[in-house]
């Protein structure tokens, strides 16, 4: 069993979370084994969608509201001689008649799709991962299309050949008949376009709009590209595509640490504090305005760094009592543009108590606090 029909089997095989994905699993893992390829994670997307646009049946429920709650893919594989239309003041309501009586039917947006969609890929890919570092075979690879075989098997001359693995031009085939693997000669690769020499289109934040590009140059190097709402932020070139998912991993952690009142620390020894975040685009407190994933990028190159140690501290109520690890207490008065000031509480050697008047700064109440 090669790889890729190991990989299918794993998939198909691996516990569900619920009946819908474990028919998707399915059909995804018959794809798999019929192309004798991984599927990128838009062609399981595109699979999911239509078998759970298929199977998304469901019997009508009448709530305690009087009405059918069903997700807008139930409700379109419910028979149209089932389906009513009433008119109700001028406004056209949708339902069925359930006993005897009208009851209006409730959409609401299925999300099993993509979220089913995003268990199955991400479920490829570690697998994928696992057959690239225990049988040493390159992982983006496995998402090719395998050429046709035009050579026998060297062996015994059999022509029942099975491509187990494509990488850059060559196949390495097993036969059928007596076992054995053999570089094989290929059909229809001397001219591959760029459509067909990309890897793989990757979600670095589909929530965000930001997605990255890789796919292979002319020299055996892998080009990348990372876009935010469309516009290009970063694009490179690097020997490993492990590396590249690694940085384009950076970006987006680095995009989530960014938020409203975090403080970016430039390498120039200067800093920026964020007062409002629309979309992409940051608002500092001196009026600059950048790109969110422009600022990620710097950070994942350490030209910038990003320092929310005193975020905490926007949150300090009058009134909250904070420890110090010297064992003191830090009783907060007051919370100031200039500052924050507390009561500092402490207990001396000879068990008296001795109490100060203090203010801080935001970031040296955030360091002495814990």
């Amino acid at each position: 069993m090669n790889a890729i029909e190991r990989i299918a089997r794993d998939l198909e095989s691996s516990p569900s979370a619920s009946d819908m994905e474990d028919i998707c699993r399915s059909e995804v893992a018959g794809i798999i084994r019929e192309s004798k390829r991984l599927l990128t994670a838009d062609e399981v997307e595109d699979i999911v969608d239509d078998v759970v646009a298929d199977e998304a049946i469901a019997e009508p429920e009448v709530s305690e509201d009087g009405v059918i709650e069903m997700s807008e893919l139930e409700w379109d594989n419910v028979p149209d001689e089932e389906k009513v239309k009433v008119d109700e003041g001028g406004d056209i309501v949708e339902g069925m008649v359930i006993s005897g009586m009208f009851r209006p039917v409730a959409l609401h947006k299925d999300y099993r799709p993509k979220h089913i969609a995003s268990n199955i890929s991400k479920h490829i890919e570690s697998l994928a991962r696992l057959a690239a570092t225990n049988d040493g075979i390159d992982y983006r690879s496995m998402f090719n299309p395998v050429p046709d075989v035009v050579m026998p098997c060297p062996k015994c001359a059999s022509r029942d050949v099975t491509p187990v693995w494509y990488d850059a031009g060559e196949v390495i085939a097993c036969c059928n008949h007596c076992g054995n693997e053999f570089h094989a000669g290929i059909d229809d690769v001397a001219h591959a376009t760029l459509a067909e020499r990309t890897v793989e289109d990757i979600d670095i934040l589909p929530e965000h709009d930001v997605f990255g590009s890789v796919w292979c140059n002319d020299n055996g190097n892998f080009g990348w590209e990372i876009y935010a709402s469309g516009d290009l932020v970063d694009s490179g070139e690097s020997e490993s595509f492990e590396a590249i998912q690694d940085r384009f991993d950076d970006i987006a952690d680095a995009y989530d640490e960014i938020s409203e009142d975090t403080v970016i620390d430039l390498d120039n020894g200067s800093d920026e504090k964020i007062v409002d975040i629309y979309g992409d685009e940051i608002t500092m407190e001196s009026g600059r305005k950048a790109s969110r994933v422009r600022i990620a990028r710097m950070v994942a190159d350490r030209k910038a760094f990003i320092d929310n140690s005193h975020v905490q501290t926007m949150r300090v109520h009058i009134g909250s009592v904070y420890s110090t690890a010297d064992g003191a207490s830090i009783v907060v008065s007051s919370v100031e543009p200039d500052g924050i000031y507390a009561n500092v509480i402490r207990c001396g050697s000879d068990g008296a108590v001795h109490e100060d008047f203090a203010r801080f700064s935001e970031r040296e109440f955030a360091d002495i606090v814990k």
